[in-house]
């Protein structure tokens, strides 16, 4: 099983199944998940503003509820009526025990196509700590026991921060990171994924490549120098140094921001005891045994240098036998 984790929303899938869209931020947007181009589940969430009307007219969440769920699956009818499909829908469906939720406001859906067969299962809940309203359901193929695969899946549903942290988990890049810093930027091609997450100034970036490709016959410390350590001197003064990360080879890179008015602050810092604000520190390493390389670079105060190890640590570089080529 894999774990995908994105603005707050936790999912564990089977292992072949992977994120194929992602859209809006943290307060909306949705998660699609495909297998061999198929889609196989999609998790929606709602921001407080676009439903406080909904939940301000019913008497109880657990209402308001119903009736987007109501309003969903007329609106998936309604689709798949233009495509010459007919759904049967049922909002009555017993998915999952209330209690493995958690959730007060929770209600569970199905659909099936009558021309061909195509099913879906899934839920709408309402989220008192983090006011979301989350529509997930996991979809199959006539034949499937997709009710059964549903179940399974959205029982490890989550929408908020755990302990403080958000997960961040997809293809092949996993980390828990603190939840006040929000994605800015995010890149996913040619075998790279780039994650960028900022706060008052602060910044967290996490990259992951497919090592076999990226080195291409080269060591870490080459592809390093050109690929990562060349571009970031136009904005950081910096020295490296080779470390072992997690057991494995890799790179330790401390410095600061580029300008004046840094170096003077980064000096000062030295011998007045003063915080140095915007400290770079940062790990470059290679896990053979998962055929990726990682980068996690943080830019923070100096009090909060610690924060680059702790998301080290949280990372699953080294907990598989085997790695992925893509």
């Amino acid at each position: 099983m894999a774990e995908i984790g994105w603005q707050g929303i936790r999912l564990t899938v089977p292992d072949d199944w992977e994120p194929g869209q992602f859209s809006g931020d943290f307060k909306a947007g949705h998660i699609r998940i495909d297998s061999v181009m198929t889609q196989r589940a999609v998790v929606r969430w709602l921001p407080a503003d676009s439903t406080r009307d909904v939940y301000r007219r019913t008497k109880t969440r657990t209402d308001g509820v119903d009736e987007i769920l109501r309003n969903y699956l007329k609106a998936i009818s309604r689709a798949e009526r233009k495509q010459r499909h007919t759904l049967k829908t049922e909002s009555s469906t017993r998915l999952i025990p209330k209690r493995r939720l958690g959730k007060k406001a929770v209600r569970f859906y199905s659909w099936r196509c009558e021309e061909d067969g195509r099913q879906g299962h899934g839920l709408v809940w309402y989220c008192d700590s983090c006011e979301r309203t989350v529509i997930a359901e996991v979809d199959g193929e006539k034949g499937e026991n997709v009710e059964a695969m549903a179940a399974d899946v959205l029982t490890t549903l989550g929408d908020h921060a755990e302990g403080g942290q958000n997960l961040w988990s997809v293809f092949g890049l996993s980390v828990r990171v603190p939840e006040r810093f929000l994605l800015s930027n995010s890149t996913m091609m040619g075998g790279k994924v780039e994650l960028r997450l900022e706060h008052g100034g602060e910044v967290i970036s996490l990259q992951r490549w497919v090592a076999n490709v990226a080195l291409a016959g080269d060591d870490l410390e080459t592809w390093a120098k050109h690929d990562i350590l060349k571009p970031m001197r136009r904005s950081y003064s910096f020295r490296a140094r080779r470390e072992p990360v997690l057991d494995h080879e890799g790179i330790h890179v401390t410095g600061y921001k580029r300008g004046i008015q840094n170096h003077a602050a980064y000096i000062l810092g030295r011998f007045i005891r003063r915080e140095r604000p915007f400290f770079l520190d940062g790990r470059i390493w290679h896990c053979p045994n998962q055929n990726k390389l990682f980068t996690v670079h943080t830019l923070m105060k100096e009090s909060n240098r610690s924060l680059v190890e702790d998301i080290i640590g949280s990372s699953q570089c080294g907990s598989e036998s085997e790695g992925d080529t893509g």
